[in-house]
């Protein structure tokens, strides 16, 4: 048997309110995933911006670093720490002591920088004692890189010599 719709009752009409209700839930609801589906496209963004400015933070201090090692008060450290082992007055006794008899400096320049460039312009009476003075100076502990200038041999020498000095070595 089949039964008969006409004579039972009709379920009750939903309110306006309660379609109002079921309306802005659903209005929440999809503006609830769109809001959430938004957040994680920016957050993708942000995690790459913030990637991006990590990387650029660490090559500027990367750079910052070189730059300070290249910078001229790393070059007055090195200096300084360069006199300290090798003073002025170290490097003339060191100089004093190799000298022959009939060998003069008539003037030294120091330079100071990642090492001690010495620079010598050497009077000697005779070849002889200019040769015995460049033997010395040779085998000398204290003195490597040794470029010797152009001379003439003839009476009295007056020539250039340029040598490093070596900082281990210092007294």
């Amino acid at each position: 048997m089949r039964p008969d719709f006409s004579a039972q009752p009709r379920p009750p009409r939903a309110s306006f309110a309660d379609l109002a209700l079921l309306a802005t839930a659903g209005f929440v609801f999809l503006s609830a995933a769109w809001t959430s589906w938004r957040a994680s496209d920016r957050l993708s963004e942000y995690r790459a911006a913030a990637a991006q400015t990590w990387a650029a933070a660490k090559a500027e201090r990367k750079a910052s670093v070189d730059r300070h090692a290249r910078s001229p008060r790393a070059a007055l450290g090195a200096q300084v720490a360069t006199v300290s082992h090798a003073s002025p007055p170290v490097v003339l006794r060191n100089l004093q002591d190799l000298l022959p008899a009939d060998v003069r400096l008539a003037s030294i320049r120091l330079e100071y920088g990642a090492g001690l460039r010495v620079w010598l312009q050497v009077v000697a009476r005779d070849p002889a004692a200019y040769d015995q003075f460049v033997d010395r100076l040779t085998v000398s502990p204290h003195f490597d890189a040794i470029v010797l200038g152009s001379e003439n041999r003839s009476g009295e020498m007056t020539t250039s010599i340029a040598a490093s000095y070596r900082e281990g070595h210092a007294q």
